[in-house]
């Protein structure tokens, strides 16, 4: 973990996926694009982005606060 081990612990604890788990979970579901929202004030948003983007092809962002997308589906 970038940001340590520590604090992926402590964001586990608090039922936090870690960026690498977001990660795995977004390419086992077939996503095209992450977004890595409700953030930790302990975490380094730079630290979590290249985190996921070590986990996951397509696109990942790190929105600021009150972003808005618009989520569409394949089917």
């Amino acid at each position: 973990m970038r940001d340590g081990e520590r604090w992926a612990e402590y964001a586990r604890r608090l039922m936090h996926p870690t960026a690498r788990e977001a990660a795995a979970l977004a390419t086992e579901a077939g996503a095209r694009a992450l977004a890595l929202t409700h953030i930790g004030r302990f975490a380094d948003p730079v630290n979590i982005l290249a985190e996921a983007q070590e986990g996951f092809t397509g696109s990942v962002s790190v929105p600021d606060d009150g972003a808005r997308y618009t989520v569409s589906s394949t089917k």
